[in-house]
């Protein structure tokens, strides 16, 4: 199957089901998992989605184990990207610079935690959104399986207001490098009424 990222290989029906009743029938990792504040999935070593806390059912309005398991997280979160392939997320030509794919891959293939930004695009009853989500990923192994814990914060507030400041910031050094300009030419002698222009219209805008 191609890819142009992840492999695109799954476990198979069978081993897919019996990896997720080891997850539900072990009562202790299911309160942890339950416990735990914020969005948090559990992923196999093919990426597929095992389970998944009530934080992220209520998130992403999910009634049944049924409308997850088996998928991989650009498939959860309805990325648009995820079924440009026939191997799913991260298959596309877009995946290999897409911070979750990236964060996932990197840290089964290194077997260490990873930390990464994921500019989401996602469309959900024919509406497209942009999200920004902060995930994070840790491997462990739980009786002798390997599995993934993927945890996601969603920033997008955070990275519209860091955008916005970056613009804000931006705006007041230009009309500042303006007014510097305006009067190191009156400063050599230059007196043109344009320059006092300048400097009222930037002192304006800077109240």
């Amino acid at each position: 199957m191609k890819t142009y990222f992840a492999p695109a290989e799954r476990a198979d029906k069978m081993n897919l089901e019996k990896q997720i009743a080891f997850i539900n029938d072990n009562p202790i990792f299911t309160s942890i998992l339950d416990s735990m504040g914020g969005l948090l999935a559990v992923l196999n070593e093919h990426r597929q989605v095992l389970a998944i806390n009530q934080s992220l059912l209520k998130h992403l309005n999910i009634h049944n184990s049924e409308e997850f398991s088996g998928l991989r997280p650009g498939e959860l979160l309805d990325c648009v990207y995820s079924a440009l392939e026939e191997g799913g997320c991260g298959t596309s030509k877009y995946c290999s610079s897409c911070g979750a794919a990236i964060a996932i891959v990197s840290s089964l293939t290194e077997d260490k935690s990873k930390e990464k930004i994921c500019a989401l695009r996602r469309e959900k009853d024919g509406q497209i959104e942009d999200r920004a989500l902060l995930v994070r990923c840790t491997p462990f192994v739980l009786y002798g399986k390997r599995l993934l814990l993927l945890f996601l914060q969603d920033i997008s507030e955070q990275e519209q207001r860091a955008a916005l400041e970056t613009i804000f910031f931006h705006d007041i050094a230009n009309m500042l490098s303006g007014l510097l300009g305006a009067a190191e030419l009156m400063d050599f002698g230059t007196n043109k009424p344009e320059l006092s222009t300048i400097i009222r219209q930037n002192t304006v805008r800077l109240i």
